[in-house]
C-alpha cells in the first residue's frame, strides 16, 4: 500500500515472563461537565498468552488482564505525584491482521499463516472535578506493563517494560484528545517503500505536531537504544550509503526515516528482513486560549515494527504533491497508479481511495483496460471556505496476496 500526501511504583499487570505485548496506545473524549472517557488499546502477538483468558491463538498460558489506570500530575510546579488508581472494563477485542479472504491467521481457526495480531479495548471515565486540588496542573494518565515484545533488536538490552501515557490540561478547555484513525500498521515487507502515518483527527482550533520520541519502561526513565538506532532510526532504513542519512522522501526508494511534523505522514524503505523496531509516535494539541497557545494534550502510540519478506511491489501513486488553485475556479484532477509485476507475475489490479474532510469535494472511480485497471477523479468548485492549505491522502491498495 502507498498513502501519499499532497496540498491541494511500580504496576505489573500480568505475569513476569511474558512478552506478548506488541504496543498500546491512549486517547480521551470530552463528556460533560470535568468528565472525560479515556480509551485504551493493547496490541497482542496471538502467538503468545492470551489476556485475561480470551483472545485466539494456540497458547495454552493466561496472562492477567488489564485492570487500572494511573494519574499523576506532570506540570512542573505540581510536582510528579500519582493521584489515584482508574479501574478499567474491557469493552472487547478485535482481530487486526492483514490477511486475504482465503486466509486466516493464528488468531482464529484452522490458521493458513504463522502470525496474528489483535487489538484489546478499555475504557473508562475520570471526572477531574474531584482533582481541583490540583488546578491547573497537567496531568498524565498511564498505565505500565512488564510484558514488551522480547523479539525488539533495537533496544540496548532486552526491555521488558512497556509505558503508554496520554497527557490532558482540563482546566483551560473542555476538548477531547486527538483520535487515532485507524490501527496501526505493524508489518512492512523488505526492499518496499513504506507510505503510512498513525493518524489522528483534528479538531477546529487544533495545532497538531506529530513526533518520533523514545520509548519508556517508566515515567522518568527511556529505554536505551544499541549503537546505530535512535527514534529517528527505528530500523534499518534504505540509505544510499550506511543506515542513517537525513531522510528524503521524494526519492525512489525512499531513503531515510521520514516523518512530516504537521500530516503525520511517513515514509522508509525497510532492509532487514526479520528485523523487530519499535517506534513511538507523540502528537501534541496545542489551541490558543485568551490570546495565547497553550498545550493542551498529548497522546502516544508505543508500537512494534516487524519487516518480513513479501511477494508483491508497492503500487506508486502517480500525481503531483502540490495543487495551487485559486477561488472560484474548479479543481479537476484524473489519478493513477503504478505497480510493477513481481517477477514474472501478472501485473495487479490496484484500487484509489481519496483520504480528506474537504467539504464538496467528489471522488469517483472508472475502470480502465489497462493495468492497474482503475483510474480516481477529484473534482471540487473552490470557494472562501476553502482558503489555506488543505491535505488529501490517496490510498492505492493493490490485490496481491497476503496483504500487509
Amino acid at each position: 500500500m502507498r498513502i501519499l500526501s499532497f496540498i491541494a511504583i511500580l504496576f505489573c499487570l500480568i505475569k513476569a515472563d511474558a512478552s506478548h505485548l506488541l504496543g498500546g496506545d491512549i486517547t480521551y473524549t470530552y463528556l460533560s461537565g470535568n468528565i472525560y472517557r479515556f480509551n485504551v488499546t493493547l496490541y497482542r502477538d496471538c502467538n503468545e498468552c492470551t489476556i485475561g483468558n480470551q483472545g485466539g491463538g494456540n497458547s495454552t498460558s493466561n496472562c492477567n488482564d488489564l485492570d487500572e489506570l494511573y494519574v499523576r500530575t506532570v506540570t512542573s510546579s505540581c510536582g510528579n505525584t500519582i493521584i489515584d488508581p482508574i479501574t478499567l472494563t474491557k469493552t472487547g477485542f478485535t482481530n487486526i491482521t492483514p490477511v486475504c479472504d482465503l486466509e486466516n491467521s493464528v488468531c482464529g481457526t484452522n490458521p493458513t499463516i504463522l502470525y496474528g495480531m489483535e487489538a484489546y479495548h478499555y475504557t473508562e471515565t475520570i471526572d477531574f472535578a474531584d482533582y481541583t486540588t490540583y488546578t491547573n496542573c497537567m496531568f498524565e494518565v498511564f498505565f505500565q506493563s512488564s510484558e514488551r515484545n522480547e523479539h525488539i533488536d533495537i533496544l540496548a538490552q532486552e526491555e521488558e517494560k512497556l509505558y503508554v501515557s496520554a497527557q490532558i490540561n482540563p482546566w483551560k478547555e473542555n476538548k477531547s484528545s486527538p483520535q487515532f484513525t485507524s490501527y496501526p500498521t505493524l508489518l512492512f515487507p523488505v526492499n518496499e517503500p513504506a507510505y503510512g502515518g498513525d493518524y489522528v483527527t483534528k479538531k477546529e482550533g487544533d495545532s497538531i505536531i506529530y513526533k518520533w520520541v523514545q520509548p519508556l519502561k517508566n515515567y522518568t526513565t527511556p529505554i536505551p537504544y544499541a549503537s546505530g538506532y535512535s527514534t529517528q532510526h527505528f530500523i534499518d532504513a534504505y540509505c544510499v550509503t550506511g543506515i542513517n542519512c537525513s531522510p528524503d522522501r521524494t526519492t525512489t526508494p525512499p531513503r531515510g526515516i521520514y516523518l512530516n511534523n504537521t500530516t503525520g505522514d511517513y515514509s522508509f524503505t525497510p532492509i532487514s528482513s526479520g528485523q523487530y523496531g519499535t517506534r513511538v509516535v507523540e502528537i501534541e494539541q496545542w489551541r490558543k486560549h485568551a490570546g495565547t497557545y497553550y498545550l493542551a494534550g498529548r497522546v502516544k502510540r508505543d508500537i512494534i515494527v516487524i519487516v518480513n519478506t513479501s511477494a508483491s511491489h508497492t503500487p506508486k501513486v502517480v500525481a503531483n504533491e502540490l495543487y495551487e488553485v485559486c477561488v472560484g475556479e474548479t479543481f479537476n484532477l484524473s489519478i493513477s497508479a503504478l505497480d510493477n509485476p513481481y517477477l514474472s507475475s501478472a501485473q495487479d489490479s490496484v484500487s484509489l481511495q481519496a483520504i480528506h474532510t474537504l467539504t464538496s469535494l467528489t471522488s469517483t472511480t472508472s475502470a480502465s483496460n489497462t493495468a492497474p485497471y482503475q483510474n480516481l477523479v477529484l473534482n471540487i468548485k473552490l470557494d472562501t471556505s476553502h482558503i489555506g492549505t488543505n491535505f488529501i491522502r490517496i490510498k492505492a491498495r493493490d490485490n496481491h496476496c497476503p496483504l500487509y
